[in-house]
């Protein structure tokens, strides 16, 4: 991560105590470095890539990123928040009772692999609980991926680790952190969106998406475009009506507000001296971003009207108003989220919507760990993989679905690792001859919740068999009914149709067949759930069928 602030409010320790007896962190002294207490107990960084890293040596976040995902996943409650009246109310992460600790690992030029590793080692050896990283990178073999190797080692540990799985949405093929030993997390939203709204001396309204703390001082301002606003002699090259930096005049741009095509130009205008910005491209309504100067961004259709009323008159005005917040129905994944399907292990459905649930769960129910959040799953998309993560209900699932780490390295020689490449993951000098080892059963080879088939070519006929085990965690004396939603084309069978528990952690076993074909030829999907249900719980697993568009070189 980037370091931490603190300082912030989210930080507050108040009414905690000191720090368990287990613990065995530390915290580093930096430049401008408060210092750690009872909820920041430990921050410590990694520049073991001292050669490049030309920053000062502090745990003190410089970028910001590290103090955000912090808060998000385990800041104290911090009433009558807004950001200068916007979006009123009360900030608290998922798991405000959780102490922290931050490993900074990530400097201006990036994250190294040797930091990565050693932050993973550093929060092994102190005695953390939850490992939560919001670093991602190209997609490598898990024997080279700093992430996958840290992880399946805090994993072996009995520490559960939490991953981000990027925001390179809504392209297909984008997810990061895809080994099956980390639960990876998908961005979601939030249930209000953030609407600036434009009113032109015409009369004409028009609504956008930003986050625009600035109220207006006047009723109108004077109104042109980038086009209008060109410099005739300048030489830069670009394209004034994008506003490019250097087309415009800024005789003409100055107590301006300037119609732009095109994203981004807010620092260009207010430079200039431009009183406010409106933007038109193609948005998606769950992103807001805030400028620094009054500005929102609107759609290209609404832009042509404008760019029409600058055209038709010499005097042309408007006004931009300070944002709102309208209500919206949520969770949904947020447009920016990363999309599988991953293509390390084709097989494998990630992407989980937690992160906070972890820390509580592993509070309430350690015996659990460190698989506790693979159990409710409630879609069955390449954007929503495993589904929404309902906090309450992960404390009491009903059936686990365990994973040892026999069974990972099973999984991995089925993936076509061998002696070597596996000892490079798992370090140590213990060697593995997958020869000699229990094969991983079923098309993909890992007692997973989620059940995924990527067919090798367009045409392939569907055919696959998964295997799964579960563990009683409900109910000690209950019996479980499989029921099956499909979709046209796709056959599931399940072996057996029951299970049967008369006490708890007792175990069983099943089998799901899946074939069939595509009913539509340009399909490319097909999305079936699997229900565990008894009298109380109801145990959901996605089954997914997807066709290689694209081939991987």
């Amino acid at each position: 991560m980037s370091g931490i602030w603190p300082e912030s409010p989210s930080f507050n320790d108040k009414g905690y105590g000191p720090p368990p007896p287990k613990w065995k962190g530390k915290c580093a002294k930096g430049a401008n470095f408060t210092g750690c207490n009872n909820k920041v107990i430990g921050a410590t960084y990694f520049n073991l890539d001292s050669a490049v890293v030309t920053e000062e040596l502090t745990p003190v976040d410089t970028d910001g990123h590290g103090t955000h995902t912090s808060s998000t996943a385990a800041g104290v409650s911090v009433p009558s928040a807004s950001l200068y009246g916007l979006a009123p109310g009360t900030a608290r992460g998922g798991a405000p009772s959780a102490r922290i600790s931050m490993y900074k690992v990530c400097w201006y030029f990036g994250c190294s692999d040797m930091d990565l590793l050693a932050g993973f080692d550093a929060a092994i050896a102190d005695g953390v609980d939850v490992i939560s990283v919001s670093i991602g990178g190209p997609g490598r073999d898990f024997f080279e991926d700093p992430m996958a190797i840290g992880a399946f080692h805090a994993v072996k540990k009995g520490i559960f680790v939490s991953c981000s799985g990027g925001n390179s949405g809504p392209e297909l093929m984008t997810v990061q952190n895809v080994a099956p030993w980390m639960v990876t997390v998908a961005a979601s939203s939030i249930d209000r969106q953030f609407q600036t709204a434009v009113k032109l001396g015409s009369g004409l309204g028009v609504s956008g998406i930003s986050i625009n703390t600035f109220s207006p001082r006047k009723q109108l301002y004077p109104l042109t475009s980038g086009s209008h606003a060109a410099n005739a002699s300048a030489k830069a090259y670009g394209n004034a009506s994008v506003c490019d930096w250097g087309t415009l005049d800024q005789r003409k741009v100055k107590g301006k507000i300037v119609y732009c095509v095109g994203m981004g130009q807010d620092s260009t205008i207010r430079e200039l001296g431009g009183s406010g910005l409106i933007m038109a491209a193609d948005l998606y309504p769950d992103v807001a971003f805030s400028f620094v100067v009054a500005a929102t961004a609107i759609k290209p259709t609404d832009g042509t009207k404008i760019d029409g009323y600058v055209n038709s008159t010499k005097r042309a005005t408007a006004i931009i108003y300070k944002t709102k917040t309208v209500n919206m129905a949520a969770p949904f994944v947020a447009s920016f989220s990363s999309r599988g399907p991953q293509l390390i292990t084709p097989n494998i459905l990630k992407l989980y919507h937690c992160r906070s649930t972890s820390s509580t769960a592993l509070t309430i129910a350690p015996e659990a760990k460190p698989t506790p959040m693979k159990i409710k799953q409630q879609d069955a998309e390449l954007g929503s993989g495993s589904g929404q993560i309902n906090p309450m209900k992960a404390l009491h699932p009903g059936l686990l679905y365990d994973i040892s780490m026999s069974s990972y390295i099973s999984f991995l020689c089925k993936q076509g690792y061998n002696s070597t490449t596996i000892r490079l993951l798992t370090g140590g000098n213990k060697l593995y001859n997958c020869s000699t080892l229990r094969p991983a059963r079923g098309t993909d080879g890992i007692n997973y919740p989620s059940m995924h088939l990527q067919l090798p070519n367009p045409n392939s006929t569907i055919s696959a068999a998964f295997y799964r085990t579960v563990t009683n965690v409900g109910y000690k004396n209950s019996v479980y009914t499989a029921k099956v939603k499909l979709p046209e084309g796709l056959e599931v069978t399940v072996v057996p149709t029951t299970l049967s528990f008369n006490r708890l952690r007792q175990k069983r076993s099943f089998k799901v067949v899946v074939k069939g074909k595509f009913v539509e030829e340009d399909a490319w999907i097909l999305s079936a759930l699997l229900e565990w249900s008894d009298s109380k719980y109801s145990v959901r697993s996605p089954i997914v069928v997807y066709r290689q568009l694209f081939a991987v070189i």
